[in-house]
């Protein structure tokens, strides 16, 4: 097999499960542009998601740099994982590198075996992903001001209606709902109902990511208008 196959087959594998793979795709990032070996994109549960594929037909084990380089790439694409398809195995520095993080270590077999599955647990990393970003913009709407007795949080500024508590709370039940499709354990925590004392939960993944993605969506816009206050 050349190398040239190699991405082929591994392009024609994700096309197989419906996504767009382009071989040898230039990708501009936010420090650089990066040519990937393939570049997945997928809409999965209405949240496009995209995949940065590197493929290594090497006669050598992978080693640590090469994880590194392809988590580079990924964090300045702002691509939701990363894979690395190796023809040998892997060096034990780049399997525990990639350990806990958004880059998968396989081979093509292995590959095939589980893309189904890795689309699923793509969608909810990219829900986990959004809800840390909104969290984050409104902390940063927040000063400390001391007190007596420490300090208390004040809003810095007007935020054209929006409500940080509220809108902290909302992203909360979300977050939960994510641990609890980690965890497997059903029903999924999504929101508050009219009254805001009830919660609101989904009874499958395709449900909870759906519902996410859409308040998710709410909550951005809402943001983007109060940081244009």
């Amino acid at each position: 097999m050349t190398w040239q196959q190699f991405q082929s087959d591994t392009a024609d594998l994700f096309r197989q499960l419906g996504c767009t793979a382009t071989i040898e795709a230039a990708v501009k990032g936010v420090r650089a542009s990066h040519k990937v070996d393939v570049y997945v994109e997928f809409v999965k549960f209405g949240i496009p998601v995209k995949w940065v594929i590197e493929c290594k037909l090497w006669n050598r084990n992978i080693p640590k740099e090469r994880v590194m380089t392809l988590k580079a790439i990924v964090d300045d694409l702002g691509a939701d994982r990363g894979v690395l398809i190796s023809s040998k195995g892997f060096q034990a520095g780049a399997i525990s590198a990639a350990q806990n993080s958004n880059i998968t270590l396989t081979d093509l077999p292995g590959l095939r075996a589980t893309a189904a599955s890795d689309l699923d647990t793509a969608a909810i990393y990219s829900i986990e992903q959004r809800i840390l970003v909104a969290r984050h913009t409104l902390n940063s709407m927040y000063t400390r001001e001391p007190t007596e007795h420490g300090f208390r949080l004040k809003i810095a500024r007007n935020l054209n209606g929006l409500d940080p508590m509220r809108e902290m709370g909302k992203l909360s039940v979300l977050q939960y709902g994510t641990e609890r499709v980690r965890l497997g354990k059903p029903p999924f925590p999504v929101g508050f109902d009219t009254s805001g004392d009830k919660t609101i939960s989904a009874a499958t993944i395709e449900e909870f990511v759906k519902k996410a993605h859409e308040l998710l969506v709410e909550s951005e816009a809402s943001l983007r208008h109060a940081a244009g206050a």
